[in-house]
């Protein structure tokens, strides 16, 4: 009887209250961070990747109105053009005190097969020479050459 007595006085079971989800846990911390962390990085890289590319895009465009203009100083315009894209994706101790024998030196290192050797004489030595003289088959030549160079260029630097 006694026995039945104190089983009587017994209350049910508490189920703990639920656990909350907050204050988060330190690994939850440290996975937020990372995260975190990784999205930077990503954007910091990509926003680099587009300044490289924004910078080779208005070369081009700057290329295309030489090349579609009448002047006569077309050949010292695009040569400026190449320099400052140079400039812009090079270290400028390296690009800014190049003579013209060791800047056509740097176009061809820096070019990977892409100009010929008529198209450097005529970056050489066209600008003493009577623009109209020049076959418009050597400017063409010379203004695709240039292209092909501004385009490949930020897939070459790794200096913005």
């Amino acid at each position: 009887m006694v026995q039945q007595e104190l089983l009587s006085k017994l209350k049910d079971v508490h189920l703990p209250g639920e656990v909350s989800w907050w204050p988060l846990a330190i690994g939850w911390w440290l996975l937020i961070g990372l995260i975190l962390l990784s999205l930077t990085v990503v954007f910091v890289i990509r926003y680099q990747k587009a300044k490289k590319f924004r910078l080779s895009k208005l070369a081009i465009k700057e290329l295309n109105s030489i090349a579609s203009s009448d002047n006569d100083n077309w050949l010292m315009q695009l040569e400026v053009l190449l320099k400052r894209a140079s400039l812009a994706y090079f270290p400028k101790r390296k690009v800014a005190s190049l003579t013209q024998a060791s800047w056509i030196d740097f176009l061809i290192s820096t070019g990977k097969g892409v100009w010929n050797d008529q198209s450097l004489m005529l970056l050489k030595d066209g600008v003493y020479q009577d623009k109209k003289a020049i076959p418009t088959s050597h400017k063409s030549q010379l203004f695709s050459e240039a292209k092909q160079w501004l385009i490949q260029l930020p897939l070459e630097t790794n200096h913005v």
